[in-house]
C-alpha cells in the first residue's frame, strides 16, 4: 500500500515543470549564508502555503489574505502544523519543515554574525533526514561551479549544501501536493433545510 503511494507521488512530481523557486535555489549556492537561509525559508514558506491552499475550500482573495497575511497561519510554525493536520506530510518530514524553519529564525533573529558553520546552526542542518533519502539528485552536479563538481558526499558533508538540498527536496514534495485539489469544495456537512 504504502509502495504505491509513493509510486503515485513520483509519477506526478516527474511531471512538475522546473517551477521559478527551483531556479532560485540552484542560484543561492553562491550567495551569502544569511541571504541563502532566509530566501529559501521563505520560498519553502510560500510553497507550503500554495499546497495547503489547494486543500482547503476556494477563498476569496480577503479571504486568504485574511487567514494567511494577517491571521492565523500568517507563521511558519503554524502552516507546518495545519500542513501535517491535513495530512499533506508525514511525521519525517514534519521535523525537516521545522529544522528549516529553526535556521531561518536563528540566522534571522540572531544579534552576532552567523553561518551554516555555526555550531547550533550546523547540528540542525546534520539532524535534518531528508538529503540522506533516495531520490532523483536534483543538483544534477551542478553545485561546484564551472570548474568543481561537487561530488553527493561533498554536499552531504556541507552544512548549508544540506540545508539547500534538503529545502530543494521539500519544495518538490510540497509543489506535487499542491498539483492536485481534492474534492472539498461541496461542504462537508449534509443540508437539512433542503
Amino acid at each position: 500500500m504504502a509502495n504505491q503511494a509513493k509510486k503515485r507521488a513520483r509519477r506526478r512530481t516527474k511531471a512538475l515543470p522546473p517551477t521559478p523557486a527551483f531556479k532560485r535555489i540552484n542560484s543561492l549556492k553562491r550567495v551569502p549564508d544569511l541571504t541563502a537561509a532566509i530566501t529559501a525559508a521563505t520560498l519553502l514558506e510560500g510553497a507550503l502555503e500554495r499546497a495547503l491552499t489547494k486543500r482547503m475550500a476556494r477563498m476569496t482573495a480577503a479571504e486568504h489574505n485574511q487567514l494567511f497575511h494577517s491571521g492565523p497561519l500568517r507563521n511558519f510554525q503554524p502552516k507546518i502544523d495545519m500542513g501535517r493536520a491535513l495530512a499533506l506530510f508525514g511525521a519525517e518530514t514534519e521535523a525537516d519543515l521545522r529544522a528549516v524553519a529553526q535556521v531561518r529564525n536563528e540566522f534571522a533573529h540572531s544579534f552576532s554574525n552567523v553561518s551554516f558553520a555555526t555550531p547550533k546552526i550546523s547540528e540542525i542542518c546534520f539532524a535534518m533526514k531528508r538529503p540522506e533519502k533516495r531520490a532523483a539528485d536534483l543538483f544534477s552536479g551542478s553545485w561546484g561551479g564551472d570548474d568543481h563538481v561537487l561530488t553527493d558526499m561533498e554536499v552531504l558533508s556541507s552544512p548549508k549544501f544540506r540545508y539547500l538540498k534538503t529545502v530543494t527536496m521539500l519544495l518538490l514534495l510540497l509543489e506535487g501536493a499542491s498539483v492536485q485539489r481534492p474534492k472539498r469544495d461541496r461542504a462537508i456537512w449534509p443540508r437539512f433545510n433542503s
